[in-house]
């Protein structure tokens, strides 16, 4: 085989190779571009936690029997949704940084700050912007 021809199948097989790499690069790149479309425009649903036989709405009073000292479950709530805490208890148990919450509805708390506050507006968050 002559040195021309080796040379013209080398660079066959080159052109070849740049060919089968650039379409596999175009796939990986849309199947990328794909994807981060899909992530930001992809509806996400929040995730539901179940409270056994207990739906719907809590009372004031039935949330602050979720306080870690009545029932061993810990619940805060956050304008209205309610939220389980219990695999935090670490910090959301008596003595936790966050035990304030517990037990009730800690946005005015969350929002301005004031952790002292228990007048009666406290649940009031209509003015809060």
């Amino acid at each position: 085989m002559s040195l021309y021809k080796t040379v013209y199948n080398f660079f066959a097989r080159l052109k070849a190779i740049k060919t089968e790499l650039l379409l596999i690069s175009l796939l990986i790149g849309f199947a990328m571009f794909y994807e981060k479309l899909n992530f930001y425009f992809k509806p996400k649903l929040p995730e539901v936690n179940q409270f056994g036989e207990q739906h719907g709405v809590f009372s004031e009073d039935q949330l602050s029997n979720y306080n870690g000292l009545v029932e061993d479950k810990l619940y805060l709530a956050v304008l209205g949704s309610v939220f389980d805490v219990s695999k935090g208890a670490k910090y959301y148990a008596k003595g936790g940084s966050y035990h304030y919450f517990v037990g009730k509805d800690g946005s005015r708390a969350l929002v301005t700050g004031d952790f002292t506050d228990e007048s009666e507006n406290k649940d009031n968050v209509i003015d809060l912007s």
